[in-house]
C-alpha cells in the first residue's frame, strides 16, 4: 500500500512537475508566498500518489499529478481572490475622521450624491454596524449587492476627501 510519506519522497524527486504546474498557473518565484504554494503543491502530489493505482507507470502518474496540481492551484487562487474581494473593505481606518473633521462630516455627506439605498447602507451598516447579511434580508437584496454598494460609498467618500 502506498503511504503519504512515499508520496512526499517522490514529490521531492520530481520537483520539476510541481514547479511546472505552478508556472502554468502564473505563480512565480518572486511572489512573497511562493513557498506556501510549493508546499501546497507537494501535499497535493503526495495525496495523488496515495490515490493513484500502483500498476500504472510513473510517467502517466506525473501527467496526472501535474494536472491535479494545476486544477487545485487554480481553485486555491480563485478562493483567495474571492476572499479578498469580500474582505477588502473590512478595515475602516481610512474612513475614520479626526475631531476637527466632525463638523465637516455632515456637509461632506450632503455634497456626495448618494442614492436612497446607499444612504441606508451608510447609516445602517457603516454607522450602526448592522451586518450586511441582516441588512440584505431587511432590504430584500443580496449581501453581495450590498458589498458592492458599500465599496461604492467608500470610493465616493475617499474621492470627496481628496
Amino acid at each position: 500500500m502506498r503511504t503519504i510519506t512515499d508520496g512526499f519522497e517522490l514529490a521531492m524527486q520530481n520537483r520539476r512537475v510541481i514547479y511546472g504546474a505552478l508556472k502554468k498557473v502564473n505563480i512565480y518565484r518572486n511572489r512573497f508566498d511562493y513557498e506556501d504554494y510549493v508546499q501546497e503543491a507537494m501535499i497535493i502530489y503526495a495525496k495523488c500518489f496515495c490515490k493513484y493505482p500502483p500498476k500504472l507507470q510513473e510517467i502517466d502518474f506525473n501527467k496526472y499529478a501535474y494536472q491535479k496540481i494545476v486544477w487545485s492551484m487554480l481553485d486555491l487562487l480563485r478562493k483567495e481572490c474571492r476572499y479578498k474581494e469580500i474582505h477588502v473593505l473590512d478595515n475602516y481606518e481610512e474612513l475614520e475622521f479626526g475631531y476637527e473633521d466632525c463638523f465637516d462630516l455632515i456637509g461632506m455627506f450632503e455634497k456626495i450624491k448618494l442614492s436612497h439605498l446607499e444612504r441606508k447602507v451608510l447609516v445602517e451598516h457603516l454607522l450602526n454596524r448592522t451586518p450586511l447579511t441582516d441588512l440584505a434580508i431587511k432590504l430584500g437584496v443580496t449581501a453581495r449587492y450590498l458589498r458592492k454598494i458599500r465599496n461604492n460609498i467608500k470610493l465616493k467618500i475617499m474621492n470627496e476627501r481628496s
